[in-house]
């Protein structure tokens, strides 16, 4: 995985431990969409279904229990700069 969708993904997760659901509004972006789809499929997000649409659409449904999984919350810890003093 790039750095890049690294930088992707934990910007992503940061927003939504945040609550900041704006960050969805990427959506369409060719990066965003294959970065989210990764992030679910890792399992760092629950209660998030990505859809990729037969025009190559990606839609979400987003669940009552939407937030970072445990798996999540590693992952910003492991590679937060702000973490590592």
């Amino acid at each position: 995985m790039s750095n890049i969708q690294n930088e992707l993904m934990l910007e992503i997760l940061l927003a939504v431990q945040n609550g900041n659901r704006e960050v969805f509004s990427k959506l369409g972006d060719a990066n965003f969409d294959t970065t989210l789809e990764q992030i679910v499929s890792k399992e760092l997000i629950q209660g998030l279904q990505p859809t990729r649409m037969a025009s190559g659409t990606l839609t979400l449904e987003i669940a009552n229990n939407f937030g970072l999984t445990e798996k999540g919350v590693q992952f910003i810890t492991d590679r937060n700069p702000y973490n590592h003093r």
